[in-house]
């Protein structure tokens, strides 16, 4: 019997340019992976930005997961802050 497992995430659509399929944030913990690895990753092209969100979008993304089960208050507090450094509605 195959089990599907649900992840929290949240749905960005198809927003167009460089994301031409269904695309999602995902917004599960990443406890193994730290800012040297992802500086690394960027150096090294396993990363590459392929864009940058909308401001409405980001501000939408942020509260998502700022409200997600497994943000700790201390996360909640530092999203909830960045939105209202970004003016978010």
């Amino acid at each position: 019997m195959l089990s599907r497992r649900f992840h929290t995430g949240y749905f960005l659509g198809v927003p167009g340019a460089q994301l031409t399929r269904p695309t999602w944030v995902d917004l599960r913990a990443a406890d193994d992976y730290d800012r040297d690895d992802f500086d690394d990753d960027l150096a090294t092209g396993v990363l590459q930005l392929i864009m940058t969100l909308p401001l409405p979008v980001l501000c939408e993304v942020l509260a998502c997961t700022a409200n997600a089960d497994d943000t700790t208050n201390q996360q909640n507090r530092a999203m909830l802050d960045q939105r209202a450094r970004l003016a978010c509605p």
